[in-house]
């Protein structure tokens, strides 16, 4: 940052003609070069002139700081939807398959054979599939054999 540039006669203060001439500019400058007036005169000597630039290179760094912090959650927001469309697109994909291998009823009966032995648990004693259990104590033992 080079300096304040509401200092329009280049004296090392701004008066109250400048004062009067940024606020019109840009009002919440003037306010933050105000907030340097520490004598209360409505005007920034040498030392005050020196606080408000100080004031208005943090104000800024701080915005630059800001942008590159909205920069940053706009392409986290814009990666999690890419990868939000990544997956609905290998589900699409993956029932899309299964869609294609059941276009014949053997197919369709091999496939749904095939899920079917792998999640539904098998009764040991009869190998037929048991699909109705007496309380939760059959469910957490058949997770826990999985």
């Amino acid at each position: 940052y080079d300096g304040f540039d509401g200092d329009l006669n280049d004296d090392g203060r701004l008066d109250t003609k400048e004062l009067s001439h940024l606020k019109r500019n840009d009002f919440e400058r003037h306010q933050r070069a105000m907030d340097a007036d520490k004598d209360g005169d409505g005007e920034l000597d040498d030392s005050e002139l020196r606080v408000a630039e100080e004031g208005e290179g943090h104000y800024r760094r701080l915005k630059v700081l800001k942008k590159i912090r909205e920069a940053y959650a706009h392409r986290a927001t814009k990666t999690a939807d890419y990868r939000s469309l990544l997956a609905f697109s290998l589900f699409l994909l993956l029932y899309l398959l299964l869609l294609f291998y059941q276009r014949n009823s053997q197919t369709a009966h091999s496939v749904t054979a095939t899920i079917s032995n792998a999640i539904v648990p098998q009764n040991d004693n009869t190998d037929e599939d048991q699909t109705v259990y007496a309380d939760k104590s059959e469910v957490y033992g058949w997770l826990r054999s999985t």
